[in-house]
């Protein structure tokens, strides 16, 4: 009879010793968990750090060579073009990963910011990306509508140009012919950036999580260029958002931060 009694008393206390080595195991695993988690972050910092490190001194001596070359052998200036263009895109992919490292380690988009007049940081930004797809944008047209002969925005001029490009490479990307218009309105002391396009518009499996990191249907790009536009758009206390063209072709994309006249 003792023997009976004791037996749930055992059985009792064998589950919860069961109970405590499971605890331990789990709590050891948690934290290989976080100690590889940790070791990865700094992988990937230290990664997009040596990604990043050989670029500037290749571009630097890419802007000597065009000095002494000139126009004088056009074969050779289209491979320094496309050595610049890759070059370049590797350092997005740099920055784009060191970027998302320090939001994903708690951290805060850094912001510098300056006075900026926006249309003309805009048509430098167009430059930039016809630049970039030169053979595309020739069949290609793109529209930029200022309404306002001035504008100043207090802002981090680098990273606003980072969303602006990254709107207008989403824009050309998924756009096959048309045109891209960019225009600006100024409401209650915001400015919104508004970028419509005559592409695919914007894919039904993607659009609720558009602007969430690694979302792409691109077979180029890390999918980090949203969500990072997003991020940077919030830390100057505005917002962002797209949605499909009521006409069933093409996409609009809109920012608004705050402005203001000079």
């Amino acid at each position: 009879m003792m023997a009976d009694k004791a037996s749930p008393t055992l059985r009792a206390i064998e589950t919860i010793m069961d109970l405590k080595n499971e605890n331990e195991f789990l709590k050891i695993s948690n934290q290989r968990l976080l100690s590889e988690n940790e070791k990865l972050r700094d992988f990937i910092a230290t990664a997009a750090h040596e990604l990043r490190n050989p670029i500037c001194p290749i571009l630097g001596s890419i802007e000597v060579i065009e000095e002494k070359v000139g126009n004088k052998k056009e074969d050779i200036r289209d491979e320094m073009v496309r050595i610049v263009r890759n070059a370049k895109r590797l350092q997005k992919v740099a920055c784009d990963i060191l970027e998302l490292n320090i939001i994903e380690n708690g951290g805060n988009v850094r912001l510098h910011l300056n006075e900026v007049e926006i249309t003309s940081l805009i048509s430098t930004v167009i430059e930039d990306v016809q630049s970039k797809h030169v053979a595309k944008t020739k069949n290609l047209q793109i529209i930029f509508q200022p309404n306002h002969d001035m504008i100043i925005v207090r802002c981090d001029t680098l990273k606003i140009s980072q969303v602006l490009f990254n709107l207008f490479d989403n824009a050309i990307k998924f756009t096959q012919y048309g045109n891209i218009v960019c225009s600006l309105h100024i409401s209650n002391s915001y400015l919104t950036v508004t970028i419509t396009d005559t592409g695919n518009g914007i894919d039904p499996t993607i659009e609720n999580n558009l602007f969430e990191k690694y979302t792409s249907t691109s077979q180029n790009g890390t999918g980090l260029g949203l969500y990072l536009s997003k991020k940077i758009v919030e830390a100057h206390g505005g917002r962002v958002w797209a949605e499909n063209n009521s006409a069933g072709r093409g996409a609009t994309f809109t920012f608004s931060i705050p402005a203001y006249f000079a």
